[in-house]
């Protein structure tokens, strides 16, 4: 069950990727991260957790995917392997560490407060987006 919440976005993803744009389902799945946060804050209950655990999942491959996508298209292919690889090892050390210190983070800083650490960490790539799309509106009216 668990694997089928994983894949089944992955289905329509690269659909949407390619008729909104890499960085349009990037914003979106950045705001399913928040509104995941927010979800986990107000839901009390095992109804709210599942929401809150949906929303996640989507927006993780949201995110994710698009992103994987434009990595793909900024180095030449000389460097494909050694960019992947790198990429690969910096997804799943990440992954790994924050499974292994899940346990402790929720004891030390509490169910709330790591939910409300998701949102600031949601809005980095939205940040990074709007001041892309401000440098290349500035760049272009020159």
């Amino acid at each position: 069950m668990a694997c089928g919440g994983d894949v089944l976005p992955s289905f329509f993803t690269g659909h949407l990727t390619t008729r909104f744009g890499a960085k349009q389902v990037i914003v979106a799945g950045c705001l399913l991260l928040v509104a995941s946060a927010l979800v986990a804050q107000l839901g009390i209950g095992l109804a709210g957790f599942n929401v809150a655990l949906v929303l996640l999942g989507l927006g993780w491959n949201f995110t994710f995917l698009p992103a994987t996508g434009l990595l793909t298209a900024s180095y030449r292919p000389v460097d494909k392997a050694s960019t992947q690889a790198a990429n690969e090892f910096l997804v799943f050390s990440t992954a790994a560490t924050t499974a292994l210190l899940a346990g402790p983070l929720v004891n030390g800083l509490g169910w709330a407060t790591l939910n409300l650490l998701l949102i600031p960490v949601a809005l980095v790539p939205l940040m990074v987006l709007l001041w892309q799309r401000q440098s290349s509106m500035a760049s272009s009216k020159i």
